[in-house]
C-alpha cells in the first residue's frame, strides 16, 4: 500500500474510531445524513455511514475479520446458583455469611460483616473479611484455628449480599460476582473485573438482564463507548444482571490478495474482491455454519484501503470511497460520487491532502469551473485525497475535519443473531 494512504488512515484510526453495528444496540438508529450543521451531536449523525457498506472490496483493501460464537449465552444459564463462580466474589461490608467449622458444630456461625470490613470469630477475635473472596477468608480462618482446633476444615459462604449482585463472564481479568453500594455504568463494572482481556469481542457485549433469555439481552458497543466516548453506550447496571463479553475464535487481520481471495481459518479461500463488507459478513458466516456446529457472530472491518483511491463526502450524491485513475481531475471524481446535491457550497470546496494535522487543504471554486468553464479549477486529485463539498461557506477546516474524521474511519459491518 502506498505510505501516504497507510499514515493517512492510520492517523484516521487514531483519530477517532467509528464503528457500524447492524443490530441491536443500546442506543436509537442514527441517521445517515453527512451535511456539516453546526451541532455538537453531529458525529453521532455521522456514526453509521451507511454508504460505506456499499464499498466494493478489492485487493490490497486490509480487513480485520472478528469471529465468535452467539450460542454461549445458553453456557451461563443458572449462572446465579454457580458455586465455582461465587468464590470469586469478594465480600462486602453488612454481608451475612454462613461460616461452618467440620465436626466443630459450636464454631459453625452466621455472621455479618462489620462496617469497618472486620468479623468476629471465635477463638480468632477479630479478622478482616472485606475485599477477600470467601474462599480466601476460609484459608485465613483455616491458618489461625490450627492453633486451636486439629486440622479445621473450614467453609465460608455468602448468605445474603448487603448491596446489588451482579455478574461479570467471559473475557474479563477476574470474572465473577460483584457487589454494587452505589449505583454504576458497564464500564464501571468492567473496571473492577479488571478490565478485558485481548481475545475480547468489545463490540458485542451482552448485559443479560433477568431471565438470561435472549429477548432479555442488550447488545453493547464498547469499542465506541471507549475509544470514542460514545456514552451512550454506558448502560446503567441492575441488579442480577450479567455482564457478558464474547472471545473470538477467529480473529485476523488479512490483506485482500491479487487474486481477490482471502484465507481464513476453519474456512479456507473466500473470494472478497466485488463483494461489499455486507455481504463478506453473510459470506463468512454462511461457511462457518456449513463447517462447524457454531452458530456465529462476525464481524468485518476495513482497516486500509487498498488502491489508488479517495474520499469523497459531504453534498454530493454518493459520498464514499472511490478508485481512480492516474491524472484524474476533481471534475471526474464528483462525477464518480453522482454529481453536487442542491444544498452544495460549490465555490468552498475543500481538497484535503496530506497527514491530518499536517494537512495541505486546497479551495476549489467548483461552481467557476462548472459555470464558467473555469479549467485552472480542475485540480488533479491524488490518491488517498480527501474532497469534501460544504453546504456552508462559513466553516472552518478544523470545523470540516471534526466532522468529516468520524465517517474516514471506516466501516465495521456485524452479524448477529437474528439479523438478516
Amino acid at each position: 500500500m502506498n505510505i501516504r494512504i497507510q499514515k493517512r488512515i492510520g492517523l484516521i484510526l487514531v483519530i477517532t474510531s467509528v464503528f457500524w453495528q447492524i443490530g441491536c444496540v443500546a442506543t436509537p438508529t442514527s441517521s445517515i445524513d453527512i451535511n456539516p450543521v453546526d451541532n455538537p451531536n453531529l458525529v453521532k449523525t455521522l456514526r453509521y455511514p451507511k454508504y460505506f457498506t456499499e464499498y466494493i472490496l478489492g485487493p490490497r483493501d486490509v480487513l480485520e475479520i472478528l469471529v465468535w460464537e452467539e450460542d454461549e449465552l445458553a453456557k451461563i444459564q443458572g449462572v446465579h446458583t454457580d458455586q465455582e463462580r461465587m468464590t470469586e466474589y469478594m465480600i462486602g461490608a453488612r454481608d451475612i455469611l454462613e461460616i461452618s467449622v467440620w465436626q466443630c458444630e459450636e464454631l459453625c456461625k452466621e455472621i455479618k460483616v462489620r462496617p469497618d470490613g472486620k468479623i468476629s470469630f471465635p477463638l480468632v477475635g477479630d479478622i478482616k473479611a472485606h475485599g477477600l473472596t470467601p474462599t480466601e477468608l476460609a484459608e485465613e480462618l483455616t491458618e489461625r484455628l490450627a492453633i486451636y482446633v486439629k486440622e479445621p476444615k473450614v467453609s465460608v459462604g455468602v448468605k445474603e449480599f448487603s448491596g446489588k449482585k451482579v455478574f461479570v463472564l467471559g473475557e474479563v481479568a477476574n470474572p465473577g460476582v460483584y457487589t454494587l453500594e452505589h449505583e454504576a455504568k458497564i464500564i464501571d463494572l468492567i473496571s473492577m473485573a479488571g478490565g478485558y482481556t485481548e481475545d475480547a469481542i468489545l463490540q458485542s457485549a451482552k448485559v443479560i438482564r433477568g431471565e438470561p433469555k435472549e429477548e432479555n439481552v442488550i447488545i453493547v458497543d464498547l469499542v465506541s463507548l471507549i475509544e470514542r466516548g460514545d456514552i451512550d453506550y454506558n448502560v446503567f447496571i441492575r441488579e442480577g444482571d450479567i455482564v457478558y463479553i464474547p472471545k473470538a475464535f477467529i480473529e485476523e487481520e488479512i490483506s485482500v490478495r491479487a487474486d481477490g481471495n482471502l484465507m481464513l481459518p476453519l474456512i479456507g479461500d473466500i473470494h472478497a474482491a466485488g463483494l461489499t463488507p455486507r455481504e463478506l459478513v453473510s459470506e463468512i458466516r454462511l461457511r462457518v455454519l456449513f463447517n462447524t456446529d457454531v452458530r456465529p457472530g462476525v464481524s468485518v472491518r476495513i482497516k486500509e484501503f487498498g488502491g489508488n483511491k479517495v474520499f469523497v463526502l459531504g453534498e454530493v450524491t454518493k459520498p464514499g470511497v472511490y478508485i481512480i485513475e492516474e491524472q484524474s481531475r476533481i471534475v471526474d471524481v464528483l462525477s464518480m460520487a453522482g454529481g453536487y446535491t442542491e444544498n452544495a457550497v460549490l465555490q468552498s470546496t475543500r481538497v484535503i491532502r496530506g497527514e491530518l494535522k499536517k494537512e495541505n487543504v486546497i479551495t476549489v471554486d467548483v461552481a467557476s469551473l462548472v459555470k464558467r468553464g473555469n479549467m485552472q479549477q480542475n485540480i488533479v486529485i491524488r490518491e488517498g485525497d480527501i474532497i469534501y463539498v460544504p453546504n456552508s461557506t462559513i466553516a472552518s477546516i478544523n470545523y470540516i475535519l471534526r466532522q468529516i474524521t468520524p465517517v474516514l474511519y471506516t466501516a465495521d459491518v456485524a452479524h448477529r443473531m437474528g439479523e438478516w
